[in-house]
């Protein structure tokens, strides 16, 4: 496996919104980035149990985080009463 996305890994371990942030939180993720398999092995101990074993079994070289969200206004449906 050479790159995963970490969107990806995260539904795989069912892990919650809140610890998808954490996790971006701990690696400085601002925007899309990817670190790569030692890094996030430094890191383990901090993870969540399910992403820390997700590492463990598939040993990744690199996983794309993807950034902050840019807020979105969509106003379409708004459109159709006016």
């Amino acid at each position: 496996m050479a790159l995963a996305k970490f969107t990806d890994i995260a539904f795989e371990c069912k892990m919650s919104s809140n610890q998808m942030d954490a996790v971006k939180a701990l690696l400085c993720i601002e925007r899309n980035t990817v670190i790569d398999g030692k890094t996030l092995k430094l890191f383990l101990p901090d993870f969540p149990q399910s992403f820390r074993e997700w590492i463990r079994i598939n040993n990744p070289e690199a996983v794309f985080f993807s950034g902050l969200p840019q807020k979105i206004i969509d106003n379409s449906e708004y459109r159709d009463f006016i």
